[in-house]
């Protein structure tokens, strides 16, 4: 028989993790039914990051399994794992896990698009008609747990490898090797975004509490466990999975998204109209416009060269940008994430011009034009020339946010010209997808 689940939501800004949930409810279905069969990779798939109730992550779980248990039963089995967790994990009420479950064929649906760009309702989905079982009645998680089993990677897709840790060294430091990190990811080409060279700063560790200790991400899967095998890790690990996922795909890219909804992603060309102003901490607002409606743009200091290269942007300028729409003290603005140069205004300055005596002419007074005080010769232009922006901006040149700025979905340039749109639900045993180390 075939089944799939999906939840969300059972982490905290302060413990736990859904993936983490999640392998917990695959070990417990493999105790019980040693012949499971896994329909490729668990999903780990990632939605809107700006939906303000959202958990740490803003992941959610989906897996496929052939197997000859009884759907109620491992509806059971999931449900007393996920109020396990929510209890242990969640100290804010009004943040709900959701766990949904569906017997059969089971078809992507358009909503999934719906959960990355948009804010969406659990009364629009309509829970009751496409699946068989669910958890809680309502809530939030429940939203992110549909997206996830109905979700549609057949444009590209990634996968992550994560470890996690014993009980035991659950708050403690993860000591990870930046040198061994470093030449792991210089060695293994099918890896990504395990380190911001520029910084030095290793990408594949969070720094709370949960029971995550690294996650490696790569375009497949042929070359995950060489890759953690060479950090030489020194801390005893519990166990790992891997994850198909939809980070770094873009799949929140959207070329029709220029509605100015709060929460909502926004993805369109706009058009520079007067110089930015800087904020303390180094953030710049720049002054925008699209279809003649003003929209104001926070570009953040964390994101190092995108903020560096946005303020040569000048008036005349036009940029195809990708953001988030945001409510905070700036008031309404588009956070920045990344984004392309379409035109590039030139850069004029005017000077006074040079006398044919060599000398240079000075301001004769308001609309008088020049005069050169040596030989007295007047004239009513000024000198124009072009000035060389530092460092230099070029057409359809892509900036991005510094490595370790970028959101989860984001497809680094390191991924710009990959794709992974084959079908890739074969049939996998439980040791394929996830074991103790």
């Amino acid at each position: 028989m075939l089944i799939h689940l999906g939840l969300d939501s059972t982490d905290s800004p302060s413990s736990g993790c859904t993936t983490h949930t999640a392998s917990k409810i695959m070990d417990a279905l493999q105790i019980i039914d040693n012949d499971i069969r896994f329909i490729g990779y668990p999903k780990l798939v990632r939605l809107n990051p700006n939906i303000p109730i959202k958990t740490r992550g803003n992941a959610a779980i989906a897996f496929s399994v052939e197997t000859n248990l009884n759907p109620e039963r491992i509806f059971d089995i999931a449900k007393e794992i996920v109020k396990i967790d929510k209890e242990t994990n969640i100290g804010e009420p009004e943040k709900k896990p959701g766990l949904v479950l569906k017997i059969g064929e089971l078809t992507p649906q358009s909503f999934y698009f719906g959960g990355l760009h948009e804010v969406l309702t659990l009364k629009e989905l309509q829970i009751m008609k496409l699946v068989d079982y669910y958890y809680p009645k309502e809530g939030n998680g429940l939203i992110g747990a549909l997206c996830a089993l109905f979700s549609d990677f057949s444009d590209d897709y990634t996968f992550e490898l994560i470890t996690y840790r014993k009980v035991k060294s659950l708050g403690t430091k993860r000591i990870i090797d930046i040198e061994a990190l470093s030449f792991a990811e210089e060695r293994y080409k099918s890896t990504f975004s395990s380190i911001d060279r520029k910084t030095k700063r290793e990408l594949i560790a969070p720094s709370g509490p949960d029971p995550v200790f690294c996650g490696i991400r790569a375009n497949d899967t042929s070359e995950l466990h060489q890759f953690l095998q060479s950090l030489n890790v020194i801390e005893e690990l519990d166990s790992w999975t891997i994850f198909q996922s939809n980070q770094a795909t873009n799949a929140h890219v959207n070329d029709n998204l220029s509605n100015i909804i709060p929460y909502n992603v926004f993805s369109s060309e706009l058009q520079i109209v007067s110089r930015h102003e800087e904020y303390q901490g180094g953030h710049i607002k720049l002054f925008t416009q699209i279809h003649g409606t003003n929209i104001e743009c926070m570009v953040f200091e964390p994101t190092k060269e995108l903020r560096d290269l946005a303020r040569l942007l000048i008036p005349g300028d036009r940029i195809y940008a990708h953001g988030n729409v945001k409510e905070n003290k700036f008031g309404t603005s588009i956070s920045i994430e990344f984004f392309m140069v379409t035109h590039l205004e030139l850069n004029i300055v005017t000077t006074s011009p040079i006398c044919d005596c060599g000398t240079t002419k000075k301001s004769a007074g308001r609309y008088k034009g020049y005069k050169c005080p040596n030989c007295k010769k007047t004239s009513l232009i000024p000198t124009y020339n072009e000035l060389e922006r530092s460092p230099k901006l070029f057409l359809n040149q892509r900036v991005y946010a510094s490595a370790s700025a970028q959101r989860h979905l984001t497809k680094p340039i390191s991924r710009l010209h990959k794709i992974n749109n084959l079908p890739s639900e074969a049939i996998l045993s439980y040791g394929d997808v996830r074991s103790k180390f």
